[in-house]
C-alpha cells in the first residue's frame, strides 16, 4: 500500500466550495464513523486550534503492510470542515478518499480535494474525485494532481 520513494504532501478533502455544508460534518459523528470502518484506526479531540480557534481531531488508521495514515479534521463552521491526509503519498490518501466519498459524504459527486503542494504555488480551486472509481482509480486522480503541480 505504501511507497517509500513516493512523493508526499497533505491532501484536503471537502465538500463543495459553493455546497460547503454538504457533508453537514460533525467531528464526533465523523471519528465515529472512522473508528467503525478502519480496524485499529485511532481518533483524539485536539481541541481549539489555529490562529482563528476552531475545533479539531486527529485519527490515525492502518494501512495494508503495517503503515499508518495520519489525518487530521477541522471544523471552523458548524457543519463546514475538511478532512486531511497527512504527509500521505496519493496511494494511502485514496483509502481514506474513497471512504469518505463512499460512506461519509451524503452523495458521491460531494468531495473535492487540492493539496498543500497546490495551495503553496497559488491554486485556489478545488479539484473534485471521480464520483465511481476504486481506491486504484482515486490514487491514479491523486497522482495526477500531484504530478501537475510537482514542477
Amino acid at each position: 500500500m505504501t511507497d517509500a520513494d513516493a512523493r508526499r504532501t497533505t491532501f484536503s478533502f471537502a465538500a463543495p466550495v459553493d455546497n460547503s455544508d454538504a457533508w453537514n460534518l460533525h467531528l464526533d459523528d465523523f471519528a465515529n464513523r472512522l473508528l467503525q470502518a478502519f480496524s485499529g484506526s485511532s481518533a483524539m479531540h485536539e481541541g481549539e486550534t489555529g490562529s482563528r480557534p476552531f475545533d479539531a481531531v486527529s485519527f490515525e488508521i492502518p494501512l495494508n503492510g503495517g503503515a499508518w495514515l495520519r489525518g487530521l479534521v477541522t471544523a471552523p463552521h458548524p457543519k463546514v470542515g475538511a478532512v486531511m491526509a497527512l504527509t500521505a503519498s496519493a496511494a494511502e490518501a485514496a483509502v481514506l478518499a474513497h471512504w469518505i466519498r463512499d460512506f461519509y459524504a451524503p452523495s458521491p459527486d460531494l468531495v473535492c480535494f487540492t493539496s498543500e503542494l497546490a495551495l503553496d504555488q497559488g491554486a485556489t480551486d478545488y479539484d473534485r474525485l471521480p464520483p465511481s472509481a476504486d481506491t486504484q482509480a482515486i490514487a491514479r486522480v491523486l497522482q495526477a494532481h500531484i504530478d501537475t503541480w510537482d514542477g
